[in-house]
């Protein structure tokens, strides 16, 4: 019987393999599962995105029952890896019980895999009154949950959104985020002279600002700009470049500068450098500095730009602000300060907040502006976008948590996730909606690597079953 369900679902997600769909490109597949659900439903809705949701009517004997959502995206991150499809679709292979691609793209099995799942269900059980909502543009931050209309969403309930990555966890919660930007006019004056050094602080960890905000990793902009300041107590010197990050929501690896010093400096630059970096030696052993002598540059940045970047720098509010009050070990607020750089005559930072408390986020961000603005920095938000707030004790937890118990003869794991989820916009238009996202085991998501656990399909799908026919 499981390899039954396992086909089967397999079976549905090859039909999305053979259309390419990422962020932005979801139209044909759109259509394609607009018409496939015209094989369940007389009432669906395509808006002008290609977001779609459809009522699918309970089975005989079901009719009674609340009407439950089934929501995934239905875009992918197409990550390039050896000999890939000239024509853009997903080539499959199954390999030691996972489908895989075997290295030539990404799967997509975020969120195809759940997007399958919703089609088996639709074909294979009786169940209670449903709506499938199919969103686009997930992967480029929520779009398409952010654009849908509000009758989405209403008159239900609960909603499960099959986004999850991991079998054995429930998600009942995610972050809001703010994106936020800063820029000050550059203010260039001719180089004194002097001894001229390029560091580069590097070998650091990184990582994604919501899932590793909390391991206490270095952040190679804030290190570099500790080591700036503790070089103006040794000599003075002027700055051409500082540049550093990769973008808001990464924890930055590396950063560099070009500098020229009144004396030599390149052993201070040294013991400083090595003196902070020590401080990071448990969550970043591979940490150096690489201090090389280098030409003069012709211009540096004027004294009054040096000192504010270094003050902002050394203000800025980053890493955890507080963690969540009711579930363990989980980040509630955090902030990431995650690129500097050099753009149209401007001197940019680019930060983002994850939060779950609203006015965590604001405190932050008040803080952000109240530094950068006495240093001469306009702020500018790019995206914002809510919270899904947990709610630890909801009526459909606890069911699915019984039937979860009762498949595995375990408890999962109950969490709230630091990143930004798609039923934070759902429970926005809705504020009665009990959201959940639960998944199978998916690893190396937008990686060539991305591999789909094909035995934990069934228990997935038995449980899904067991909750739509009994909510």
């Amino acid at each position: 019987m499981d390899l039954q369900i396992i086909n089967q679902v397999l079976e549905e997600f090859y039909k999305l393999c053979e259309i390419p769909h990422q962020p932005k490109n979801e139209k044909q597949l759109s259509d394609m599962l607009k018409k496939y659900l015209a094989e369940f439903s007389e009432n669906i809705l395509q808006d002008d995105l290609g977001n779609i949701w459809a009522d699918i009517s309970a089975s005989d004997g079901f009719e009674n029952m609340p009407r439950i959502a089934l929501q995934a995206h239905i875009d992918m991150v197409y990550a390039v890896g050896q000999n890939p499809d000239k024509t853009g679709k997903i080539l499959t292979k199954i390999e030691n019980g996972y489908l895989t691609t075997g290295g030539t793209s990404s799967l997509g099995a975020d969120c195809g895999a759940g997007v399958a799942v919703i089609f088996w269900l639709l074909k294979n059980i009786k169940h209670c009154p449903l709506r499938v909502i199919l969103t686009v543009q997930e992967e480029i931050g929520l779009v398409g949950a952010s654009k849908i209309s509000n009758e989405s969403v209403e008159n239900i309930n609960y909603l499960i959104n099959l986004d999850g990555f991991s079998a054995n966890r429930l998600i009942i919660g995610a972050a809001g985020g703010m994106r936020e930007h800063f820029s000050r006019p550059m203010q260039l004056i001719n180089s004194p002279a002097g001894k001229s050094y390029e560091i580069t602080i590097s070998g650091l960890s990184g990582g994604h600002s919501g899932f590793d905000i909390d391991k206490n990793r270095g952040n190679a902009v804030l290190i570099l700009g500790e080591v700036l300041r503790k070089l103006q107590t040794k000599t003075p010197f002027a700055v051409a470049y500082f540049e550093g990050g990769e973008a808001f929501n990464a924890i930055p690896y590396t950063a560099s500068a070009k500098i020229i010093t009144a004396i030599s400096a390149k052993n201070a630059l040294e013991d400083i450098s090595n003196e902070i970096l020590n401080r990071y030696k448990q969550t970043d052993s591979s940490a150096k500095a690489i201090i090389n002598e280098c030409e003069r540059p012709e211009k540096v940045w004027s004294g009054e730009l040096l000192n504010s970047v270094l003050t902002v720098l050394g203000g800025f509010a980053n890493g955890v602000y507080q963690m969540h009050k009711e579930l363990k070990n989980t980040v509630s607020d955090s902030s990431n300060l995650g690129r500097i750089y050099e753009q149209d005559g401007e001197l940019c930072l680019d930060a983002m907040i994850r939060y779950m408390d609203e006015n965590a986020c604001q405190a932050l961000h008040q803080s952000h502006i109240l530094v950068a603005g006495m240093c001469g920095f306009v702020s500018v938000i790019r995206t914002h976008y809510p919270a899904w707030k947990a709610k630890t004790d909801g009526t459909m937890l606890n069911k699915i948590t019984e039937l979860y118990k009762s498949e595995h003869g375990s408890l999962p794991e109950i969490l709230a996730q630091h990143v930004g989820l798609e039923p934070s916009y759902f429970t926005k238009h809705n504020k009665n909606l009990e959201c959940i996202c639960m998944g199978m085991d998916i690893y190396d998501c937008h990686a060539p690597s991305e591999r789909l656990k094909l035995d934990s399909i069934p228990p997935f799908v038995r449980i899904l079953s067991a909750f739509l026919q009994n909510p």
